[in-house]
């Protein structure tokens, strides 16, 4: 009988440790797959946004960026740490942070000039 109840006992705990385990990990949020089509947009503009199309190649974060007119323009120095998502376009001096917020990013786009100081813009990136 004391044997019977141990078991149950036990069969109980181990029950209760594997539901916690797997409530736990479903709630975990898996890091954001970068790669794909995305729409840039700057926020508050009624604008229908650039198209950004992110690569990996051999482990790194490759990709462009299609501006209104003229042709793509390369992507550089783009890292993804946890949800934080970098990246440049050193052509038109533009450098852009993001956090992974939900399905879609959510930042800053910022500029340099050696002649006036420049404010950052939020801006949106959604898939495509």
């Amino acid at each position: 009988m004391k044997r019977t109840k141990f078991i149950f006992l036990l069969l109980f705990c181990l029950g209760l440790s594997i539901s916690e385990a797997v409530t736990s990990s479903g709630r975990a949020q898996k890091a954001p797959v970068v790669s794909g089509n995305w729409v840039l947009k700057i926020v508050g503009q009624n604008d229908p946004g650039r198209t950004i199309i992110f690569t990996t190649k051999k482990g790194r974060l490759e990709g462009k960026y299609y501006p209104a007119q003229g042709p793509p323009v390369t992507i550089s120095s783009a890292k993804l740490t946890g949800k934080l998502l970098q990246f440049s376009i050193l052509q038109l001096k533009l450098y852009f942070e993001m956090w992974f917020t939900g399905d879609h990013f959510e930042g800053k786009m910022t500029t340099s000039s050696t002649t006036q100081k420049i404010t950052a813009v939020p801006v949106t990136m959604s898939r495509k």
